[in-house]
């Protein structure tokens, strides 16, 4: 159950999305107090939950750990993944050298698949991950995550499962899968906010050493690995470069780079067009890959009849139209080129981990025992793939010591500015030993105009949902910034005046709509594809209730409010419609 507190946040920020964004209504205080008077006992704000627990459901093939609000049974079905249990649990016991497999039973769940623990007759326990329909290419992503996670480990040095079994093609379990050793430890996002700033930072020192291991082995192509001998077509050799020793260079042929299985490349039918995925001989032709995808894409799913309103509540100008998308991917095209980084190191291939964050990090008696979920890993330039772990980013200003008001404070405000000061110091923590131990990391990281150049290439994925004003928004400050840049060739493009009018509007908008997400993912745990705890899913129904009740309302009084304003939130809202028809059938015709 949601909170009080939150629930008054999230419905105080709607408000300020007016006036350009005009269809939210400007009453919903009343509403969050109508509402707060039918909740009860205050329960933990979900931003102090953290997003994976474990699920012990017997339900081994649907999807089980939460709801979505919004394309609930599309979301449900791309998750469901049948299989033959007995024969799951034949060749894990195989793999494990046991005779057979006394348990089964379901202990995560992400959105691409499901991890089983498997328990022995003879006590063992193995893991098996079993992918989701919509985990990526049949075939290759399963092929390459093993491969990626024998590198990993044989080549790198880096602690991963170890794989017992796998299959990657038809097969008698109906699925693919990967068996896995069971290792001992808990997921770091249960300890971190547990441990003291000296056991954070032994762990800061680990995942510094981490990624110094994943930088000290270089590729002459990118794309996804993959064993040789799986004669997967699309496969070329490539030249690995590091420090090996005799026995590792001679194990290297075992290894070779085909399509990448990032999914920005083969999500939403994109597998099926024959587009590139790899191997790319250079970063620039990585870079303009992400552009022509898309491009490819729009011209052929993109329709103003198929724009999907489902999950937002505004549409900004030529957001409808496939050409408008074309045209600001047309000039990333042209600029990517000048502010891409030029020195050698960037543009090199390295692999690393990009899920490296506190969910995926296992610790036992405070040491980092395994690094999981290597599922669409790929070899890419590490400019494009250098980050700061999940649990070590700090916005906003640092803090590393106590105001002098700090004993006049609440309890509350108090907890805040430790917080703040602890994530300020393990932060700067973090950038002093990557500067010191990993230099060309920290070399990335702080390239000038960093955040630019990686948020074009992050916002040219995916503008079809919505994110056609982000793209134009870093375009924009391109162009208004290029003399600061030092590039001596001019901007390859500009935008009218009239442009600029019009995005500045739709960027108001857009702005008041990311506080409102905000503030949802904060308090309600929501996501942008709707998913949300199963605790919460009726809170959040009745809280959207409202909001479109009021909304309509607004949206009928407001002169300033279209005819196809007004058509957009229905469009936006009518997954409550399908909630209400499935809550109806599943009480009965005879329901009050």
């Amino acid at each position: 159950m949601l909170a009080p507190r939150a629930f008054v946040r999230v419905t105080a920020i709607l408000p300020k999305c007016t006036p350009s964004f005009r269809i939210f209504p400007k009453t919903l205080p009343q509403i969050a107090a109508q509402q707060i008077r039918h909740l009860s006992t205050p329960s933990p704000s979900p931003a102090s939950i953290p997003n994976q627990t474990p699920d012990h459901s017997e339900d081994y093939f649907n999807y089980t750990y939460g709801r979505f609000l919004w394309n609930e049974t599309q979301s449900l079905r791309d998750r469901h993944r049948e299989f033959n249990v007995d024969e799951l649990k034949k060749i894990a016991a195989k793999a494990a050298g046991a005779q057979s497999c006394v348990s089964m039973k379901k202990v995560w769940e992400t959105h691409y698949f499901k991890l089983f623990d498997l328990v022995m007759d003879d006590g063992s326990e193995v893991e098996v991950r079993v992918p989701h329909p919509i985990a990526g290419v049949e075939t290759y992503t399963i092929a390459s995550e093993v491969a990626t996670m024998d590198f990993a480990s044989s080549v790198m040095g880096v602690p991963v499962p170890k794989v017992l079994a796998w299959c990657a093609k038809e097969n008698a379990v109906g699925a693919e899968y990967v068996v896995t050793e069971k290792v001992k430890g808990t997921k770091l996002v249960y300890l971190w906010d547990k441990m003291s700033l000296y056991e954070r930072e032994k762990i800061i020192d680990e995942l510094v050493d981490l990624e110094k291991k994943f930088l000290s082995v270089s590729f002459s192509k990118s794309g996804a690995l993959y064993y040789a001998d799986q004669d997967l077509p699309g496969c070329e050799e490539v030249n690995i470069t590091g420090d090996f020793s005799e026995d590792t260079r001679v194990s290297l042929p075992r290894f070779v780079i085909g399509p990448t299985t990032e999914r920005e490349f083969s999500e939403k039918g994109k597998s099926d067009m024959g587009l590139s995925r790899g191997p790319w001989h250079t970063a620039q032709d990585y870079y303009e890959s992400i552009a022509h995808t898309e491009i490819a894409w729009l011209r052929r799913f993109a329709a103003p009849e198929n724009l999907d309103m489902t999950n937002r509540w505004s549409v900004g100008y030529n957001q409808r139209f496939p050409e408008a998308h074309i045209e600001m991917l047309r000039k990333y095209l042209r600029v990517t080129p000048l502010i891409a980084p030029k020195e050698p190191d960037f543009l090199s291939f390295r692999l690393r981990n990009t899920e490296l964050h506190d969910q995926n990090v296992l610790v036992h008696e405070g040491k980092i025992t395994n690094i999981f979920d290597w599922q669409a890993i790929s070899v890419k330039p590490l400019f494009a793939s250098a980050e700061v772990p999940r649990c070590l980013r700090h916005t906003g200003d640092s803090m590393l010591e106590l105001p002098e008001n700090f004993k006049e404070l609440d309890d509350e405000e108090k907890g805040k500015i430790r917080d703040k000061i602890a994530r300020s110091i393990q932060s700067r923590l973090y950038s002093q030993k990557t500067e010191a131990r990993n230099p060309l990391l920290h070399k990335a990281l702080t390239y000038p105009h960093r955040d630019r150049i990686t948020d074009l290439m992050c916002f040219a994925v995916g503008t079809w949902s919505g994110e056609l004003c982000r793209l134009r928004e870093i375009l924009k400050r391109l162009e208004r910034d290029w003399e600061s840049l030092g590039i001596a060739a001019p901007c390859p493009y500009q935008f009218s005046a009239t442009e600029l009018k019009k995005h500045k509007d739709q960027a108001e908008s857009f702005n008041g709509c990311q506080y409102v997400w905000q503030a949802l993912s904060e308090d309600f745990g929501l996501s942008s594809d709707g998913w949300i705890l199963h605790e919460l899913f009726e809170t959040a129904v009745a809280m959207f209730t409202e909001i479109r009740k009021h909304a309509r309302k607004d949206s009928e009084e407001d002169p300033e409010c279209t005819e196809e304003d007004r058509e957009d939130l229905e469009k936006s809202m009518r997954w409550l419609l399908d909630h209400e028809k499935k809550e109806q059938a599943r009480e009965g015709p005879n329901s009050v």
